[in-house]
């Protein structure tokens, strides 16, 4: 049968099925030989349609790890990962796009080929492999709004059409029904069927795909809109070191590295993926909603407390003992800095808390933030450093009581108490905008967004367990959902303290890729974020948000700084924990992303 034929792939697959299945029982290891030739052949097909590629490739990597061929599995992974744009094309809509990430397993690929690669001591593809297959709806989002500064000095007419044909795009790609193509079609739109949509979309896609090759085959731009090498991942750790756990059904790993020198490995034989998933289910599950002090203080002690000790015994004291930080209590505030990068179910454990329950945890030892993806938080750092420092506008918004939810009556007392703190430290009340109760619309939210360079959200927010884009912030008329976030270049971005419940919990079967509201605020251009993993206290929020932005304060206006936020949020929680009466679960879910 010729290549060209759309069906080859099946019969290829069919084939390598067969072969692997006699092998299996009868170990002829030219039967092997042939089944992976035959998956291999079905996943580089050119007419094959992407996902049953991407079918192969995983049978091809999975059969060759099986019977000990590392190289031909990473081979095999590698594949699959450059086939997840295609499986995921950018043609579709976002809840298709989710579906599509969902049935691929998309975070799982990533994690199989990293341990496949550590296995062969190839640590630094481990990390580039890992970083290609989380966040992909995002990477591609990404991509629409690329820099193209170089291009456009290079070759300007291209540049155009890239930036003209990516704007288009970007107009509709976190909706499931709207899609702009233009001004010149304006006029049409209500001629314009779904399926003029789609069409139109499409077309757009195949024409941006067209022109991004283009531009690769120019001598400057080879690599334009590739994945990132680590070389460059690695600058994101300038402050720091990055963290990565990586859980795979294959084992559980760490690696570890700063800005220069070696990736360090921990080899992690003492926790496995399964355990892994039920800790982590059993601490989303079996959180308890609008619960009693008794009912929270029963979960923290039969769920979260015995996960974040699991967690410090196999994970954490072998990484601190890797990079020489002593696991003692001592009254020293902690320095180092740590970018944690958990995978898979550890996405919705707080490493950050991790410990004995005594006065031995992970807080008190390191200054935590968390990063999504290397690339999303290369990209975070870049925007920063061209962040003019002269735009310093304040959004406030507050909600006391937001129709249809319980009352927040703290909230009010929260946004005053930031707003004093910014006036004190010279901040001018005309460059302070405060959003409150009916004023906080979501057209006026969403309006004041785009002129300001730090927000703080003190209201009712939500996490969408099946439509992550759907997500949203409870406001006065409504929801200012996750899609209409991220739709937004905000210029002057600088920080963002999401002061409401579940703003960086993402989704169950998608942990990867980070479908919340802190995400959103990151891409939309606030470089440094603190949100919740869960559910908050009314009576909680006004202490942390205070002690965060009075540390951040501390050195008045002028020294005002948004990559001090994941050190002002850790003295903010150690302040907090002073008092004996607060709980591990109330503390536990604040964190930051990004710079």
């Amino acid at each position: 049968m010729d290549d060209s034929h759309p069906n080859k792939v099946r019969y290829l697959r069919s084939l390598g099925i067969a072969l692997q299945t006699r092998f299996e029982c009868l170990g002829e290891q030219a039967d092997f030989v042939v089944c992976v030739t035959s998956f291999r052949a079905a996943a580089q097909l050119k007419a094959a349609y992407p996902y049953q590629a991407l079918s192969a490739s995983r049978q091809w990597a999975k059969a060759s790890y099986l019977n000990g061929d590392l190289m031909s599995a990473l081979e095999g992974y590698r594949t699959a990962l450059e086939l997840l744009p295609k499986v995921v094309w950018l043609g579709l809509d976002t809840s298709l796009r989710q579906d599509w990430l969902l049935g691929a397993e998309s975070e799982a690929l990533g994690c199989l080929a990293a341990t496949c690669a550590i296995r062969l001591g190839h640590l630094e593809e481990a990390v580039e492999l890992l970083d290609l297959g989380r966040s992909v709806f995002w990477r591609q989002a990404s991509s629409l709004r690329s820099d193209l500064q170089k291009l456009n000095e290079d070759e300007p007419e291209l540049s155009e059409k890239l930036e003209r044909v990516g704007r288009q795009l970007d107009a509709g790609n976190f909706s499931d029904s709207a899609f702009t193509i233009g001004a010149e079609n304006i006029g049409n739109d209500r001629q314009r069927t779904p399926k003029d949509v789609v069409r139109e979309r499409r077309l757009l896609v195949a024409e941006w795909e067209e022109l991004v090759e283009r531009v690769r085959q120019l001598p400057q731009f080879k690599y334009f809109l590739r994945p990132i090498p680590f070389c460059q991942l690695r600058q994101v750790s300038v402050a720091g070191q990055v963290v990565i756990i990586n859980a795979s059904g294959y084992g559980v790993d760490a690696l570890i590295f700063g800005n220069t020198g070696p990736i360090e490995h921990v080899s992690l034989p003492h926790i496995n993926l399964e355990i892994l998933t039920n800790m982590s289910s059993n601490i989303v599950l079996e959180r308890p909603i609008n619960a009693s002090a008794t009912q929270r203080r029963n979960y923290t002690t039969r769920f979260l407390k015995p996960a974040l000790r699991t967690v410090w015994n196999n994970i954490l004291v072998h990484i601190f003992e890797k990079i020489h930080i002593p696991l003692v209590d001592n009254s020293v505030l902690p320095q180092r800095r740590i970018w944690w990068y958990p995978t898979g179910p550890l996405t919705f454990i707080p490493i950050h808390a991790a410990g004995l329950g005594s006065r031995v945890d992970a807080s008190r030892l390191v200054i935590s933030s968390y990063v999504t993806t290397l690339g999303s938080h290369s990209q975070a750092q870049n925007k920063y450093q061209r962040i003019s420092q002269g735009q310093n506008k304040l959004l406030t918004v507050s909600q006391t009581a937001t129709p249809g939810q319980s009352s927040l009556p703290k909230t009010m007392e929260e946004v005053d108490e930031v707003a004093l703190v910014f006036c004190s430290s010279g901040w001018s009340e005309q460059d302070i905008v405060s959003l409150r109760g009916p004023d906080a619309t979501v057209n006026a939210v969403s309006s004041a967004l785009n002129l300001c360079s730090w927000v703080h959200f003190a209201c009712h927010g939500s996490q969408d367990p099946k439509l992550g884009m759907k997500s949203a912030f409870s406001l006065h008329d409504g929801q200012l959902e996750l899609s209409e976030i991220a739709t937004k270049k905000i210029s002057y971005g600088q920080f963002a303290f999401l002061s409401a419940c579940q703003a960086a919990s993402g989704l169950k079967d998608l942990p990867g890729e980070a479908m919340h509201l802190a995400a959103g605020l990151q891409f939309a251009g606030f470089p440094s974020v603190i949100a919740t993993m869960w559910g908050i206290c009314d009576n909680d929020a006004p202490t942390v948000a205070d002690h965060t932005y009075q540390y951040l304060f501390r050195n008045g206006l002028q020294g005002l700084d948004p990559s001090e936020a994941a050190t002002a949020l850790n003295r903010a929680v150690l302040r907090f924990r002073e008092d004996p009466s607060i709980m591990l679960d109330q503390w536990a879910p604040f964190i930051h992303f990004g710079i």
